[in-house]
């Protein structure tokens, strides 16, 4: 086992918030994290960019607290920190030496519990998030993953970008930023965790200090997400196109999560992988090419990534619908057995450094309401066989999303590629 179990300790506040740590006796520094059960999915398409927004301002100070501040108080005791905003999670993060725990704790109240979003800094901050969309804008790859999630999930908020629109995020208020708080900060959407040089009592005290007096309220669900999918092309004077496939997955608590993830990383998830092998050693027509699975709490996602020079795109495009065909028909014991290795392996390493295990406990609490053992995931890896995992490749009728990114020439090969995709899952429907 790569963490004591028997080190691992929760307690709840009084308003719900939940609190864990994990004592690591050979580490000096202390990773904490406040995990928060919200990200942009539970956005109205008026205020798209709003989560991400938010997080950005909780660095901006309050009425005793600037910006430097903050910073400096985790700096100049040598630690970092840092915030990410996914769709469904919103995580807030400090590193530092485990003497300073309080003052980590402190830092993260400022942000949590007492920004005050003012106007002057949240104009700055608008700034400099157009820019920060503007440059992913700028990137191929950031723009093709978006036009994917888009043709996924038309019409909804996981089909809309983290970042937001340029049209939107011009019009957010310091109003808005108080909103988004008040709607969804609820305590019991929070797991605070500590895993490394800590000490349970001393984190519990410390949380309590800092938010026990966050008000508890049951906050409104996302809306369930719907898999659409679609072909869309964005002609770019780049050099290669780049491209993602996309078909529907399962949600993280389904129990056929871990045939998904073993069939992806057959498919596409190494270097010995079916695409990795085929597209990139033996025709050498890609640098980059991989597949996985994506889970949210009520589906998921099935995807491949490549990018290529327009030339070899048609080549590509029937490698791609051919490994389809050859994970359905599957029967590679061997194969199967190596990405189970792997998969065991990331399993280990995933709880080994103190960040990487405070992420885990977080995500488990938030995700499954507790810890799932070790050895209950290895044994729910290992029990995964070749039915289940062909059975992830059988699409049915459901169209699937093709979404790219690159010159002009690039036009014809993709719909080709279109139709074969599309006709592969037609052929799949009994009867048809």
């Amino acid at each position: 086992m790569p963490y004591n179990r028997e080190s691992v300790q929760s307690s709840r506040l009084d308003n719900g918030l939940r609190v864990m740590s994990c004592a690591m006796p050979c580490h000096e520094t202390v990773s904490l994290i406040m995990h928060v059960g919200v990200g942009a999915r539970y956005e109205h398409e008026s205020e798209n960019g709003l989560a991400h927004f938010f997080e950005h301002m909780t660095f901006k100070g309050n009425q005793t607290c600037g910006p430097r501040l903050i910073a400096e108080k985790i700096e100049s005791r040598g630690g970092d920190m840092n915030a990410v905003t996914g769709y469904e999670t919103t995580r807030y993060m400090v590193t530092l030496d485990g003497s300073h725990l309080s003052s980590g704790c402190e830092v993260l109240g400022d942000l949590l519990n007492r920004s005050s979003f003012p106007e002057d800094e949240l104009e700055k901050e608008r700034h400099v998030i157009l820019q920060e969309i503007s440059e992913s804008h700028d990137i191929p790859e950031e723009v093709v993953f978006d036009l994917a999630q888009a043709l996924a999930f038309p019409r909804q908020a996981l089909g809309r970008p983290i970042l937001g629109t340029r049209d939107v995020v011009k019009q957010l208020s310091s109003a808005d930023m108080r909103s988004w708080q008040e709607r969804f900060y609820s305590p019991q959407d929070i797991v605070a965790v500590a895993c490394g040089n800590v000490e349970h009592e001393a984190w519990l005290d410390s949380v309590a200090h800092e938010f026990e007096s966050l008000p508890e309220f049951v906050r409104k669900d996302s809306a369930p997400a719907s898999f659409g999918g679609g072909f869309d092309f964005i002609e770019r004077a780049c050099e290669q196109v780049h491209l993602v496939v996309m078909m529907p997955g399962v949600a993280r608590a389904d129990a056929r999560f871990f045939a998904y993830g073993l069939g992806a990383q057959i498919l596409g998830g190494g270097m010995s992988s079916l695409l990795f092998q085929e597209a990139r050693e033996k025709r050498g027509l890609c640098y980059a090419i991989d597949a996985r699975h994506q889970s949210y709490k009520d589906m998921g996602c099935l995807l491949i990534y490549a990018g290529c020079a327009p030339q070899d795109l048609a080549e590509l495009g029937t490698v791609v619908v051919e490994g389809f065909a050859t994970m359905r028909a599957l029967d590679d014991e061997a194969a199967l057995n190596r990405v189970k290795a792997q998969s065991l392996t990331s399993l280990a390493s995933s709880r080994e450094s103190n960040h990487s295990l405070s992420m885990v406990l977080g995500n488990e609490l938030l995700n499954f309401g507790t810890v799932r053992d070790y050895e209950t995931l290895r044994r729910k890896i290992n029990a995964v066989d070749l039915a289940s995992t062909r059975a992830v490749f059988e699409f049915g009728d459901q169209l699937p999303v093709l979404a790219c990114v690159g010159p002009s020439s690039c036009r014809a090969p993709l719909e080709k590629f279109w139709q074969e995709l599309s006709a592969q899952a037609q052929a799949l429907v009994p009867g048809s």
